[in-house]
């Protein structure tokens, strides 16, 4: 497909999917062959291949990401009197998952470089009752997991990865979601691959895949059909969604780079522009001191030193600093009476009601919050609609600031 040259004037969304693949083959299929609710043979055939791509023995996939994670979190066992450390700059939904279970999450501050859980954090976190550690790779760019792995496991914590915003995001050569004990995606519309809705649970372990299939389906058994041995629930996908996501699979390396793509543009538009902090490509950032690799459990080498992570651009993740820090919502007004969609850095957690209580403060979260906006991104936009954004933001910078 060949993007169409825009009009001048028109509305630039935030993100468009494209859907210009075998999709609607794989759609009519199911719907002539009648597998159209959550059995069918693109549920398997996604599940396989997209276990494929993350580098993982299992896939189960789900009806949303948030379920995803609800799934996880179940299989390992998670309930109440338990805690689980999550960052506080995220989507409500990993710290809502938590809450379905009766844990309770452990709010923490981010990284003020990379806006990820960081490993010192965590170690002063940890109590007797920690269950899990959640991280999040937020906007695309991945948590440095050597060092949480090195306050983790010696701990015997398991890793949860909230990879939803992370679909080709990497670490070390490995795809995010195969990182820690388990991995949970979104295929939300704006996700790097979609299934419209929908989400994936990945692991290596067996066990853990079965446990995650009982609580999606209800914990229906093979040979006593109406009896449940455990309480479950319904998050099963539709064959229709899987058939959509199998075919966005065939060409998901071309998908992710062309976010990929999107960021270098919208880097060489703004490289110069002042009050402005752009996305960071890989972690650590060049220039600083290299990651320290973890020995291998077999010969204690360790693996090569420099920037171990690479971020998948899920959305670009500009933020404001210098007079213009904290004003992200006023760019906002700016690029939307410019007709551009925006969307703002997450409201953090310790702000939320659900999870705030006396005491918890975040102080970089909030920070963060304030100042970030994502600029468009996805497949669709053309040079020319990056290139009108740019101007954007550079009118409003160089604006004259309250």
């Amino acid at each position: 497909m060949v993007d169409a040259k825009p009009k001048p004037g028109e509305r630039i969304p935030v993100c468009s999917a494209r859907l210009d693949g075998n999709e609607a083959r794989y759609l009519q299929e199911c719907i002539e062959t009648g597998w159209v609710s959550s059995s069918g043979p693109f549920i398997s055939r996604f599940e396989k291949e997209f276990a494929a791509y993350c580098g993982t023995r299992c896939c189960a996939v789900c009806s949303s990401g948030t379920g995803a994670l609800h799934l996880a979190l179940a299989a390992l066992g998670i309930g109440p009197g338990d805690e689980v450390i999550v960052p506080s700059l995220t989507m409500i939904a990993s710290g809502n998952a938590i809450l379905y279970t009766g844990a309770t999450p452990v709010v923490a501050d981010v990284d003020e470089t990379s806006g990820n859980l960081a490993a010192e954090q965590v170690r002063t976190l940890i109590t007797l009752r920690t269950r899990a550690v959640m991280v999040v790779h937020l906007y695309g760019l991945p948590c440095d997991m050597d060092s949480l792995h090195s306050v983790c496991d010696p701990a015997r914590i398991p890793i949860v990865e909230d990879a939803a915003e992370a679909i080709g995001t990497t670490w070390r050569d490995r795809k995010a979601g195969s990182l820690g004990k388990v991995g949970c995606f979104s295929f939300f519309a704006n996700k790097a691959i979609t299934t419209g809705e929908g989400g994936a649970v990945v692991t290596d372990d067996p066990d853990l895949d079965h446990r995650i299939r009982g609580f999606r389906d209800q914990w229906f058994i093979p040979g006593r059909r109406f009896f449940h041995p455990e309480t479950g629930f319904n998050y099963r996908m539709s064959n229709l969604q899987a058939a959509v996501g199998v075919a966005q699979l065939e060409r998901v390396g071309q998908l992710v780079e062309a976010r990929c793509r999107v960021a270098r543009i919208y880097r060489e538009l703004l490289s110069d522009c002042p009050d402005v902090v752009l996305p960071l490509d890989v972690w650590p950032p060049s220039g600083s001191s290299p990651t320290p690799a973890l020995p291998t459990a077999d010969s204690g080498a360790v693996t090569p030193t420099g920037p171990a992570g690479v971020s998948s651009h899920w959305m670009y993740a500009l933020r404001l600093t210098g007079r213009n820090a904290g004003r992200a919502d006023d760019l906002a007004v700016h690029l939307k009476a410019s007709g551009i969609d925006t969307r703002l850095f997450f409201v953090p957690l310790d702000e939320q009601p659900a999870f705030a209580r006396p005491g918890l403060a975040c102080p970089t979260s909030r920070t963060l919050s304030r100042s970030g906006i994502l600029l468009p991104t996805g497949p669709l936009i053309t040079r020319v609609q990056q290139v009108r954004v740019a101007e954007a933001v550079r009118g409003f910078v160089s604006s004259k600031a309250p």
